[in-house]
């Protein structure tokens, strides 16, 4: 699968949107979209997806104006204002939309494939959207894989903690295992150890949210250190709880 390749800096969008480098924005009391503005925006930017194969799209949008823009134009629910946090929306292929909340100071970022990683599986599974406080090692990472079960809960354990963790084999504990009451997704909960930069262990803490659609789970994962994970745990919890993967109708045929 490949990965997320986001839009250009400084280009901008039908309707006054404008495109920065990380991820599209509108600020909150700007200007006013209109919902045909929003749908023809929504396909200049991920058009070259409409089409195209199961994988992750080319571009994500953020910010609660223009996510709930792009909600609307596809007929679905609205994302209400929760202080805090800021929703990102993804298509996925042709017919699904991938939508959450993440912490408002944390940072979007694209994944940068090329680094160096040689304690990692060089197979592993490639997040498409990565948002984090980057200095404290805390982040939200979303990942789609072939499924090997119908149901979220036929999925391996182990399978969601090398996707969560990004290790090959990773020495981890799981902590809990259940369903999510807001979206019935599962929410699996692991401790595990590693080492830093500098050579030491410490231990830390996944959280994921997943579920599968059409024979792929989708996956949004959160990790920080154990010392840490107290203190964000309601923060990585939000965005679990609004995780949501939808089957829509394509916006190419909404606009015909």
């Amino acid at each position: 699968m490949e990965g997320l390749g986001f839009v250009g800096a400084g280009a901008t969008v039908g309707g006054g949107l404008r495109r920065s480098g990380v991820v599209c924005r509108v600020e909150e009391g700007g200007v006013e979209v209109s919902r045909r503005t929003v749908l023809l925006s929504t396909v200049s930017v991920v058009g070259g997806l409409l089409g195209g194969a199961q994988q992750a799209s080319a571009d994500a949008v953020s910010g609660r104006s223009v996510v709930n823009g792009v909600l609307s134009a596809y007929g679905l629910p609205q994302i209400p204002d929760k202080g805090g946090f800021t929703p990102i929306l993804e298509e996925y292929g042709s017919d699904k939309i991938v939508e959450f909340l993440y912490p408002s100071a944390w940072l979007v970022t694209k994944e940068q494939s090329g680094i160096d990683r040689p304690r990692l599986n060089l197979d592993r599974v490639v997040p498409t959207i990565n948002i984090g406080d980057y200095r404290k090692a805390e982040s939200l990472a979303f990942y789609s894989t072939p499924a090997s079960g119908k149901d979220t809960f036929d999925v391996p354990v182990d399978k969601l903690a090398k996707i969560a963790i990004q290790l090959p084999n990773p020495d981890y504990r799981m902590l809990k295992d259940k369903k999510i009451a807001t979206n019935g997704y599962r929410l699996t909960s692991f401790k595990f150890d590693t080492y830093t930069t500098s050579g030491y262990m410490g231990e830390r803490r996944a959280l994921v949210a997943s579920t599968v659609i059409d024979d792929t789970v989708f996956l949004l994962g959160g990790v920080c250190s154990e010392l840490r994970y107290k203190k964000i745990e309601e923060l990585l919890l939000t965005a679990m709880e609004n995780f949501k993967v939808t089957k829509v109708q394509s916006l190419k045929n909404k606009t015909a």
